[in-house]
């Protein structure tokens, strides 16, 4: 299988599932009203069973979503304890919270033509 990941809010899988291709494509957004909102798309090749296939595999990423969502807009990075083990997490973790930030009132007061 292989794993991309882009920045710090979109991966992409591709690889097989039981001799049938799935790609897997996902993002996040930073929503100020509603949180992290997530997008994806699943794609397989058009044989027989595929439509199933989709919908199977939609309903398990839309599950394993839901049930992070309320740890990720909850989570504080300065917070968490890691073992020693986990020190490429912890790199990770790190450039998040370096992460530059700005308000999406921001964004749009920049993208203003006055």
């Amino acid at each position: 299988m292989d794993i991309d990941v882009y920045g710090m809010n979109s991966l992409r899988t591709k690889g097989d599932q039981g001799g049938r291709l799935k790609w897997y494509i996902a993002g996040s957004v930073p929503s100020v009203r509603e949180g992290t909102k997530f997008f994806l798309t699943i794609v397989t090749t058009n044989e027989p069973g595929a439509e199933e296939f989709l919908d199977r595999q939609a309903a398990m990423h839309t599950q394993i979503i839901n049930e992070d969502i309320p740890i990720l807009n909850n989570m504080r990075l300065d917070e968490l304890l890691l073992v020693p083990s986990d020190r490429a997490m912890t790199r990770f973790m790190r450039s998040v919270v370096k992460y530059p930030r700005v308000t999406m009132k921001a964004l749009e007061r920049s993208a203003r033509l006055d």
